[in-house]
């Protein structure tokens, strides 16, 4: 509305005028400025960048607001009509997040890997979500970077590392030994106790074994090996291997001893329980079929 902006800027130089604010000469040369001239427009900053040590559970829950089909009744079917709803609205949302919580979570996490490099000069990071098992809401979400939307340095993003790219995460990290917690559910929902035996390769960091298509038959669509295609799998500690229980091989964490189980298991059998109980890439596809994945 640019002809009721002039109107209206008008009428306050009329007015700082009558209160002797402005000179008359000030007052006839603010009047003779173009409305378009004054025009300088640029994009507010996300407002989630004020959030603080919040900002990146902020955007987070900015994103599922707007993606979530749950909200289609509440908020419109289209992230446009949900936009318009959020910005301009006046809603009032509440969330299940608990700074105080979430600070002592930060303070935790920078204590242990601290923000930036290493002393080798590799760049570290780490980030944690608590989650009440019981209803799934967030209590708390850090990590150990500032949150910015314009910097290019390594600890200074917008990338949340704890939720899938959708949501303004990452494209994912590989999730480690944690996959052995999956491998475990499956066996002791076959019947294997605690004290069951698996025969652990023998394998060290600077002396690795090599998995082939024998050892997991088939291709992808097997959760196999593909032939000519080894997978190198390293223990933590020299020469790990041999006859371990599951529960020695998960108090050392012994990744041969967890290869050999998923041998048992059959390695598709592993990847249900993953998918069944939440498990998938950050772009939201499933979890990839070979034994590494």
């Amino acid at each position: 509305n640019p002809a009721k902006a002039l109107a209206r800027r008008n009428v306050v130089l009329d007015r700082m005028l009558e209160l002797n604010v402005i000179t008359k000469k000030d007052h006839n040369a603010a009047r003779a400025v173009p409305i378009a001239q004054m025009l300088h427009v640029s994009q507010p900053q996300n407002s989630c960048a004020g959030a603080g040590d919040n900002a990146y559970f902020c955007e987070y829950a900015l994103q599922y607001v707007l993606l979530d089909p749950s909200f289609n009744a509440t908020l419109g079917k289209t992230v446009e009509e949900r936009k318009a709803k959020i910005y301009r609205g006046g809603l009032t949302i509440k969330t299940s997040i608990e700074p105080g919580f979430s600070a002592m979570m930060r303070n935790e996490i920078v204590q242990r890997v601290p923000q930036g490099y290493d002393e080798r000069g590799i760049k570290i990071g780490s980030a944690a979500v608590s989650v009440d098992p019981n209803s799934g809401q967030v209590r708390g979400m850090a990590q150990n970077t500032q949150y910015s939307s314009s910097s290019t340095a390594w600890d200074h993003t917008s990338v949340n590392w704890a939720v899938d790219y959708k949501y303004g995460g990452s494209g994912g990290f590989h999730f480690g030994s944690t996959a052995k917690a999956f491998a475990l559910v499956t066996a002791l929902e076959n019947g294997l106790p605690i004290n069951t035996r698996v025969q652990a390769r023998e394998a060290s960091p600077g002396n690795p074994t090599s998995y082939t298509n024998k050892d997991f038959p088939g291709g992808s669509d097997a959760c196999g090996i593909y032939p000519g295609n080894p997978w190198s799998v390293k223990n933590e500690a020299a020469n790990e291997g041999g006859s371990r229980t599951l529960s020695e091989a998960t108090a050392r964490s012994i990744n041969t001893a967890f290869v050999a189980l998923t041998q048992q298991l059959g390695a598709c059998k592993v990847r249900d329980t993953e998918i069944r109980l939440g498990m998938h890439l950050s772009n939201g596809q499933p979890v990839q079929r070979n034994p590494a994945a």
